[in-house]
């Protein structure tokens, strides 16, 4: 059985519905931050490699924004990653702080 999840917002005297399938509705809180979006500009992972962010996009069939962003080693390729993860904090092999870091 498919669950449905519903979010309801009012805005000026007008109300709208987000339905979607459980499938993004573990995305839903990316698809709202805002304060904490990435600007462009460099950041470095956890592990020490860096990145250049480009933009903060949405995915054409959840709606699940996105973090566009380029290695700034070997072929620089570009990758996308989930808002939520990008900006989540992380603890692994005695590291315990943010998963990027903006460092320009």
């Amino acid at each position: 059985m498919e669950a449905r999840v519903s979010w309801a917002r009012r805005s000026c005297s007008s109300a709208w519905r987000i339905r979607s399938s459980s499938r993004i509705a573990s995305s839903l809180d990316s698809l709202f931050v805002t304060e904490n979006e990435p600007q462009p500009g460099v950041y470095e992972h956890f592990k020490g490699s860096r990145y250049e962010v480009i933009d903060v996009v949405t995915h054409s069939e959840t709606e699940e924004r996105m973090v566009l962003y380029r290695t700034l080693y070997g072929d620089h390729s570009l990758w996308v990653r989930p808002l939520a993860m990008f900006v989540e904090p992380v603890e692994r092999d005695g590291y315990r702080g943010p998963r990027f870091r903006r460092v320009e």
